[in-house]
C-alpha cells in the first residue's frame, strides 16, 4: 500500500514486479499486514512526492527495513532482464539496496517459479541467487504464509522485535505434529549448512534456526501428506478388488445360464456389411503429411491437469477437448529458415547483423521473434500457429503424457535447465507422433490468449495482449517442462523475447506454399 515517502520505517519491505506478481504479492500483503499491523509493512512507492529522487526515496525506505521479500513469479526474469540492467529499476535498486546494507532479504517463489541463476543477474542483484528461498503454493497458501510468517517472527526476534511474535504462528506451532527422529535428522542436515549473509559467510544463527522451524513444519506436513495418500490408495486397491471379485462372479453366472448352441456373434454378423463402407478412421501412417511436418489424427483427449496431479492454477482443471486432425512442424522454425523468410521484408530478429543469425545458429530455433513475425512467417507458407489444445495435443498425445515421451523425467531428453539453445533435434525425447523438441530448447508461440480454463480461475488478470507459450526454454527446470504448462507472455510489448520461438501447424485441407 502507498505510505508516505518522509515517514521513517522500519518493518518488512515487499518487493516485487507488477507485470510478474502483483495478485500474489497483494495476497501476501493482506496476510502479513493481519499479523504484523499497516504500519509495519511497506509494498509500493506511489505515493513519492513530484520532484523527489526516487532512487534516494527507495534507498532510504529499503535501509529502514528489517527484512526485504522479493516476491519472484515465474515471468520475473523471462521479462525483467533488460529492466534489472537498468540501474534506476525500481527492483534492482530496492534488491541492491537490501543486499548491499546487509539487510535480510528473503525470495519469495510463487506461480511455481524457479529461482534465477547467478549469472542471469547483474552483479549488483548476484547475491540474490545465493539466498535460501520460500515457496508460496497456491494449493495450500494459508500454511505456507503462516510458516512464512514463522520464519519472520523469529528473524525479528533475532534483532530485537521479539514483540512482534504473533499468536496464529504460535497456534499453528502447537498444532504442527512431532517428526520421528530420523525426520528431524534429515531436516537438521538440510539446514545446517545455514544460510548466506553478507560476504558469502554461512549463517548458523537465529535465522538458521528460523529456516530449520520452517522445514521442519514443511516436512511434517509432507509427512501426513504421504500417510493419508497410502491410506486412500489402500481403501481404493480393497474397493476394486471387491469389484473384480464381484465382475467375475456375475459373468461366471452369466456363462453358466448362456444356451451351449448359441451362434457366436461373429457369425451371425457375417455377410450384413454393406460393400465399400469404411468401418474405421484412416491410420496415421495412411496420411502422408508435406515435408517437415508430422500428422496428429485429432480425437477427444484430456487437457490440462487436475489438482491432484499437481500443476498450478494456469493448468487447472483438466478437461475434455476434441481437436480436428492436423499436421505440425517436426520441430520449431531454424533461424536458416527465418532468413528466407525476411527476405520477404520482415524485419530481422535482434541480434542478427545485415540480416543474418549469429555464427553457428543456422540449425537452432530462431528467438526474438514477437507473435506477430511468428504469425506472419506461417502465414507466409500457407500454415498458421497452433491454438495450445492443438500444441498439447501434439505434445503430450491421448494418453495424457506429461512429458512428450511419458511420465517419468529423463534430462537426457530434452535441452532444459542448460546453458544455451541447441540445434533442433538434438535431443532424442519425441512425442506420440514424431515431434522433436516439445518441451525445452526455445518456448513457442500459441495462437491463443490466454485465459482461465472452463470452471477454472486465475488469481490475477493476464496483460491485454498476452499469447499463450508452451514448452519451457533451456535454462528452464523440468517443472516447466511438461506438456500442460502454460504461461501469458505480451504479443507485442515486453522488452525480452530472447527465448520464445515457435512452430507452425496446418489444417489438412491447407495449400502449402513451398519455401
Amino acid at each position: 500500500m502507498p505510505q508516505s515517502s518522509s515517514k521513517p520505517f522500519s518493518g518488512i519491505f515487499i518487493s516485487y514486479r507488477r507485470t510478474d506478481s502483483s495478485g500474489h504479492a497483494g495476497r501476501l500483503f493482506d496476510k502479513l499486514v493481519d499479523h504484523f499491523g499497516k504500519d509495519r509493512i511497506f509494498m509500493d512507492i506511489d505515493a513519492i512526492e513530484a520532484g523527489e529522487d526516487f532512487v534516494t526515496v527507495i534507498e532510504d525506505a529499503v535501509a529502514s527495513c528489517d527484512i526485504l521479500i522479493a516476491v519472484i513469479g515465474r515471468n520475473w526474469l523471462l521479462s525483467t532482464t533488460e529492466r534489472l540492467n537498468d540501474s534506476n529499476d525500481f527492483v534492482r535498486v530496492e534488491i541492491a539496496t537490501a543486499l548491499r546494507r546487509g539487510i535480510r532479504v528473503i525470495p519469495i517463489l510463487v506461480q511455481r517459479a524457479s529461482m534465477p541463476k547467478q549469472q542471469e543477474l547483474p552483479e549488483s542483484l548476484e547475491q540474490l541467487a545465493r539466498r535460501n528461498a520460500i515457496e508460496l503454493s497456491d494449493r495450500d497458501w494459508q500454511n505456507d504464509v503462516r510458516q512464512l510468517i514463522g520464519v519472520m517472527d523469529r528473524i525479528l526476534a533475532s534483532v530485537g522485535k521479539a514483540t512482534w511474535q504473533g499468536e496464529a504462528v504460535r497456534k499453528a506451532e502447537a498444532e504442527t505434529p512431532g517428526l520421528s527422529e530420523e525426520e528431524t535428522r534429515k531436516v537438521e542436515k538440510r539446514t545446517s549448512l545455514g544460510v548466506e549473509h553478507e560476504g558469502g559467510q554461512a549463517g548458523t544463527g537465529e535465522y538458521s534456526l528460523a529456516v530449520h522451524d520452517f522445514e521442519r513444519q514443511r516436512v511434517a506436513k509432507r509427512e501426513n501428506r504421504r500417510k493419508r495418500t497410502i491410506f486412500l490408495a489402500i481403501g481404493a486397491s480393497v474397493a476394486l478388488l471387491a469389484t473384480v471379485v464381484f465382475i467375475g462372479i456375475m459373468v461366471l453366472f452369466w456363462m453358466m445360464q448362456r444356451p451351449a448352441a448359441e451362434e457366436p456373434i461373429a457369425n451371425r454378423n457375417a455377410g450384413t456389411q454393406p460393400s465399400g463402407q469404411i468401418t474405421s478412421a484412416p491410420s496415421a501412417t495412411a496420411v502422408r503429411p508435406p515435408p517437415g511436418m508430422v500428422y496428429v489424427p485429432g480425437g477427444e483427449f484430456t487437457m490440462g491437469r487436475s489438482q491432484s496431479d499437481g500443476g498450478d492454477e494456469f493448468e487447472h482443471p483438466a478437461h475434455k477437448v476434441t481437436v480436428k486432425p492436423f499436421f505440425i512442424d517436426v520441430h520449431e522454425v531454424t533461424c536458416e529458415e527465418y532468413a528466407e523468410f525476411i527476405q520477404t521484408g520482415r524485419p530481422a530478429p535482434r541480434g542478427w547483423v545485415n540480416s543474418k543469425a549469429p555464427t553457428g545458429a543456422g540449425r537452432k530455433p530462431v528467438t526474438n521473434v514477437k507473435w506477430d513475425d511468428a504469425d506472419a512467417y506461417c502465414n507466409e507458407y500457407g500454415k498458421r500457429l497452433p491454438r495450445e489444445e492443438e500444441w498439447e495435443l501434439a505434445a503430450r498425445g491421448t494418453k495424457g503424457y506429461i512429458y512428450p515421451w511419458g511420465n517419468v523425467w529423463e534430462a537426457r531428453l530434452a535441452n532444459i535447465h542448460t546453458k544455451d539453445l541447441t540445434e533442433v533435434g538434438k535431443f532424442p525425447g519425441l512425442s506420440p507422433y514424431g515431434a522433436v523438441d516439445m518441451v525445452g530448447n526455445a518456448w513457442e508461440w500459441t495462437a491463443s490468449p490466454l485465459t482461465a480454463y472452463p470452471n477454472g480461475t486465475l488469481s490475477e488478470q493476464p496483460a491485454p495482449d498476452s499469447k499463450v507459450i508452451r514448452g519451457g526454454s533451456y535454462i528452464d527446470y523440468p517443472d516447466q517442462a511438461t506438456t500442460t504448462y502454460r504461461v501469458g507472455y505480451p504479443a507485442r510489448n515486453a522488452t525480452d523475447y530472447s527465448k520464445i520461438g515457435f512452430r507452425c501447424v496446418s489444417d489438412i485441407t491447407q495449400t502449402f506454399k513451398p519455401r
